[in-house]
């Protein structure tokens, strides 16, 4: 993602495939807005993808019309293409920048935080419409779904707690998973380690 600096710079925030052996640019998509700061981006496994974004440097932030946002891509591959940003009247409850985002495979649903607003939101990533929200999670920051897609997990509060919720009902699966985690951060990620993994931790440790 790139953010396109200062609204003054005229720069194009967009979003940039890119082929990992040739470093070739494949494809670039602006934003529907020139407002949006591009931040984390979620690509399901159909090659759709959802972005979320704060409000660009050089917007009055105390405006009620500037605000987080979250935009949406669906394979559209025309010259025309572009980011298409969410609309609606939850967008002014994305105070500030909406940072993390995940994209659950079984249902299609596409699960956005925006801190500031103590709002966690969930869309539909074939509409770009959204399904639900909830404001029960204070400064909800990180979000990740588990490998096996039956957890959602959500870093929130002042104690960097870590709660675990169902992804298809989006209640908790416990009331609160860890306090004092550390996991504070907006970076979330569910690892697979396997035997070979761990093999060649003990190698390192023993040399």
């Amino acid at each position: 993602t790139n953010g396109g600096g200062s609204l003054a710079s005229g720069h194009v925030p967009s979003v940039a495939w890119i082929d990992l052996h040739s470093r070739k640019l494949l494809r670039r998509l602006p934003f529907s807005t020139a407002q949006i700061n591009a931040g984390h981006v979620a690509i399901a496994e159909n090659g759709d993808a959802a972005v979320v974004s704060a409000p660009r440097d050089g917007l009055d932030m105390s405006r009620p019309e500037v605000h987080g946002a979250i935009s949406f891509w669906r394979g559209d591959t025309g010259k025309n293409a572009q980011m298409q940003a969410a609309q609606g009247d939850i967008m002014r409850q994305m105070r500030a920048e909406t940072l993390s985002v995940a994209v659950h495979e079984p249902t299609g649903v596409v699960v956005a935080t925006s801190p500031k607003g103590n709002l966690v939101s969930f869309w539909d990533l074939k509409t770009g419409t959204m399904m639900g929200s909830t404001t029960a999670y204070k400064e909800p920051r990180g979000v990740a779904i588990s490998l096996d897609q039956k957890v959602l997990a959500l870093s929130y509060g002042d104690q960097a707690e870590l709660a675990l919720l169902d992804p298809w009902t989006w209640k908790p699966l416990a009331d609160i998973a860890m306090v004092d985690s550390f996991t504070s951060g907006a970076h979330l990620v569910f690892y697979k380690l396997d035997d070979t993994r761990r093999s060649g931790v003990r190698a390192i440790e023993k040399s």
